[in-house]
């Protein structure tokens, strides 16, 4: 019988652009998956956006699956949401799939978040959601960010307010990580563009001592929509025997 493991959407994806995803990792899981509101056609915006809000959310999809057990984890952002929902008996274990620890762990230069800052603020202040969301700016910006091939996708299917106040979240979180007292799994690129995969993978064996660490070459922001065969690839058929291998101990 195949263990569950729910998967907690990340920042700017959902279930769509992640269906060649969910589909390999069922061929050896009974997988979870949990979009998050405003990124998804399916799942409406919260009213108030904020990290709060989203674990609360988080844990409301748990609650009602109704598992008798299972195995919780993030994809990036998706990740920190993991680590704040409530606890529970119920959690063998926790999953972490090229995570987004805080802000400090983003590759990227100060200059660059330090403006990245000034612009979501500036959108939020006069709520140019909508405009800024449809401007030539951003597809240019998108399209120069590695996601050339899903910017009418996005423009299309998610929503602009919830994009740049999750943004403001993402860019604003200082806090260290605080591990739930679970074994975890941490999937990782240790030539990941978008975080310090090298720093992180040093914090998560500091901190843990029952710790699985799984090496990809998997792209954190793939150009486009990856395939069954790209994860089977960039994952590894191997790398799933041996997780589920890991998960077998607990």
């Amino acid at each position: 019988m195949k263990s569950n493991f729910i998967l907690i959407s990340g920042f700017a994806t959902n279930s769509f652009e992640l269906k060649h995803l969910i589909s390999f990792l069922n061929r050896f899981v009974s997988l979870h998956f949990i979009d998050l509101p405003g990124f998804s056609k399916q799942v409406p915006p919260l009213k108030k956006i904020s990290l709060d809000n989203y674990v609360a959310y988080v844990n409301d999809q748990i609650k009602k699956l109704n598992l008798d057990e299972y195995w919780l984890g993030g994809l990036s952002f998706g990740f920190l949401l993991a680590n704040h929902v409530r606890k529970s008996k119920k959690c063998k274990g926790i999953f972490a799939i090229e995570p987004y620890l805080n802000i400090n762990e983003v590759k990227e230069s100060f200059l660059n978040k330090i403006t990245d800052l000034i612009v979501i603020k500036f959108i939020h202040t006069f709520k140019l959601y909508k405009w800024f969301w449809y401007s030539p700016y951003f597809k240019k910006l998108l399209t120069k960010n590695n996601l050339a091939g899903r910017v009418t996708r996005m423009l299309r299917t998610m929503d602009a307010r919830s994009f740049f106040e999750v943004a403001w979240i993402l860019l604003t979180n200082k806090e260290p990580i605080k591990f739930k007292k679970k074994p975890p799994i941490l999937l990782i690129n240790e030539n990941d563009e978008l975080v310090c995969a090298n720093e992180e993978e040093a914090y998560f064996k500091k901190k843990i001592k029952e710790l699985l660490i799984v090496h990809t070459s998997a792209s954190h922001v793939p150009k486009r929509m990856p395939s069954e065969k790209y994860f089977e690839k960039h994952v590894g058929l191997n790398n799933m025997k041996k997780i589920i291998k890991f998960t077998k101990q607990f």
